[in-house]
């Protein structure tokens, strides 16, 4: 018989100045595994690297296959560890990091949420290397279930039973920015990556897990939890491997219109590869494009590892399209030999009757819009701005001429900057001006930009919106119940009573002459 070489281990107990019991759960496990490891215990968290009770240093990582660093309270970063471990990455290291503010306090996240905004010292190798984000600071759920396909496949874990340290108040939620590079492995009950595996076309791999291992419940859960992701750290690359990418595989067009997708095809195998590509399913007329559009696609990729070529798909929409059709043509690729397949799948849709223009901020309301619309048979497509996962720029006036209506919400966006400002005022103004229909809903746009003229001395709410002035924060929504005006288009609307999450923000409107009140508070003051 042969024996397998051992990785060489090191056990990082990134809190053990605050708290080690954590690391008890890593320390039990390895040893019911068989493996042998190090242990290195960071007692200090204002030391410098490689420093007396301070974080390893680079020449110490690299002398391990994997690191296994476990923050039960803070992150790698909080205790000056996280350069280190970009260093001991770049030279492709394997790293399992985890902790239920472990990425929070590394990355920042992109919502306000407290306490991990206020405790994060960002990192760029979060990004850079773990491509990843935080999404939010708590998960909300107990459950975590691994991914199919992934190392963790078929297990599920629960937080914070019996047999565990049940320490997990806030797990992160975490998403992959780099598909190429990464994918989620774990999943929470209540949806949101739960961890992170990077092993694609990098120098290292690394897993990321926004819940501690002392935070599962069962001992037996937690051996192979922690046996699957070594194992998964140190696998093997594979021979073949296809990744495929569309810039926008979901594009909106006017009937007789083409839509053009800029497909990316990378080989992730370590072995070159000669790849067949081909339109595999489409109702629409659907062709493949050398790169530039300039000419029809014949042919096959020749491309080594990880090397990427580029080529476009172009979907003509039907003159008698209906408003809201959709097909969705898949383009498979394939390896000469046939043993990989991957398909990539491009959804074209010719302008439904609305837009919704999601601009909300801090907290999600746009499924409020998308489920009315939805119970009423009216197809609807989505823009999304805000909620800081959105896009940088508005929709082009271009976008918004193909749609009668535009459903358009702020949430509660306060900001002075936010998702409405002066630019995105002026774009309303000239859909108006054209012949728009806008529905407009927002509880603080009004207090933020209210007084800021979008063009020379003309105010939007004013000119387009009906409104000649408001008493800020003086609706009272909250107090009653609110009504449909008599003779506007709400008229017959009763009994409908509004809960919000704090306190009551609504503006009382005072309408120009040529304006109508529509919704009414129980004083039937106009909303």
């Amino acid at each position: 018989y042969r024996l397998q070489p051992a990785p060489r281990i090191l056990l990082v107990d990134g809190d053990a100045w605050a708290y080690s019991a954590a690391a008890d759960s890593y320390r039990e496990s390895l040893a019911r595994l068989g493996y042998v490891f190090h242990e290195h215990a960071v007692t200090d968290d204002g030391a410098n690297p490689g420093r007396p009770g301070g974080p390893p240093g680079a020449e110490t990582l690299a002398a391990y296959d994997v690191v296994i660093w476990s923050s039960a309270l803070s992150g790698p970063a909080f205790v000056r560890g996280a350069t280190p471990l970009s260093a001991y990455l770049a030279a492709g290291g394997r790293l399992l990091v985890a902790g239920q503010d472990a990425m929070c306090v590394d990355a920042g996240i992109d919502v306000n949420d407290a306490p991990c905004a206020r405790n994060a010292r960002p990192h760029p190798y979060v990004r850079s290397q773990l491509y990843l984000r935080v999404r939010a600071d708590n998960a909300f759920s107990q459950v975590v279930r691994g991914a199919a396909g992934g190392p963790l496949a078929g297990i599920t874990m629960t937080l914070n039973g019996p047999d565990s340290l049940a320490n997990q108040t806030a797990p992160d939620v975490l998403e992959v920015t780099d598909a190429l590079h990464a994918r989620p492995i774990a999943a929470y009950g209540s949806g949101g990556d739960a961890a992170i595996l990077v092993d694609r076309c990098t120098p290292h791999r690394a897993i990321a897990r926004g819940f501690g291992l002392e935070g599962v419940d069962a001992a037996d859960v937690r051996d192979r939890v922690l046996g699957r992701l070594i194992d998964a750290l140190q696998a093997e690359e594979p021979a073949q491997g296809v990744f495929l990418r569309a810039a926008e595989p979901d594009l909106v067009r006017s009937p007789g219109f083409t839509a053009d997708y800029t497909m990316t095809v990378t080989s992730t195998g370590s072995e070159p590869e000669r790849l067949a590509v081909a339109v595999a399913d489409a109702g629409w007329p659907t062709e493949l494009r050398a790169p530039g559009f300039t000419a029809p696609y014949t042919g096959t990729l020749a491309l080594q590892r990880c090397q990427s070529a580029s080529l476009g798909v172009r979907v003509s929409v039907p003159r008698d399209a209906e408003r809201g059709q959709r097909d969705v043509a898949r383009v498979e690729v394939r390896t000469e030999d046939g043993g990989v397949r991957e398909s990539l799948s491009l959804a074209t849709r010719a302008p439904a009757p609305v837009l919704v223009v999601d601009g909300d901020f801090v907290a999600d309301s746009e499924a409020r819009y998308q489920e009315a619309l939805a119970a009423l048979g009216i197809p609807y497509d989505t823009f999304t701005l805000g909620l800081g996962t959105g896009r940088d720029n508005l929709p082009g006036a271009g976008l918004l001429a193909q749609y009668p209506a535009l459903v358009w919400f702020t949430g509660y966006d306060f900001r002075p900057n936010g998702t409405l400002d002066i630019a995105g005022q002026q774009l309303l103004a000239d859909y108006l001006d054209a012949g728009g229909r806008l529905l407009f809903a927002s509880e603080d746009y009004l207090r933020s930009r209210g007084a800021v003229p979008y063009a020379g001395e003309r105010l939007f709410h004013r000119d387009f919106l009906g409104v000649d002035r408001y008493d800020d924060d003086a609706g009272r929504a909250q107090e009653g119940p609110i009504h449909g005006a008599d003779a506007s288009v709400f008229d017959g609307i009763d009994g409908c009573r509004l809960a919000y999450p704090g306190r009551d923000y609504s503006d009382r409107l005072h309408p120009r002459p040529e304006a109508a009140p529509a919704v009414l508070n129980r004083f039937d003051q106009p909303l």
